[in-house]
């Protein structure tokens, strides 16, 4: 499944080892906070619900937004919304 996972984590220390669990599933940064990757569904829904302990569940969130392959490629980034050393691994979501 491809996704867009898009967070606000108040906490310093949560919020850095959320972006390095999304880095370390294969996800790219094409936001500060905001991630695009590949996962199996059930996977990350079972991940992500690790996370409910982690984060403040009135100030923070965390969202899940699965896109399918023909809405993918009606979407267009302008300027460098991705991590420019991400740059070939953001190049391949659009040559799948």
């Amino acid at each position: 499944m491809r996704c867009i996972i898009s967070y606000d984590i108040s906490n310093s220390r949560v919020r850095t080892e959320f972006s390095k669990f999304l880095k370390s599933e294969g996800f790219i940064r094409i936001q500060k906070s905001v991630f695009l990757g590949n996962i199996n569904k059930k996977y990350v829904h079972e991940k992500i619900r690790s996370w409910r302990e982690e984060i403040d569940r009135i100030k923070d969130s965390i969202i899940i937004f699965p896109i399918c392959n023909e809405d993918f490629e009606e979407s267009y980034f302008l300027g460098i919304t991705f991590d420019i050393n991400d740059i070939e691994r953001f190049e391949e979501f659009f040559m799948m």
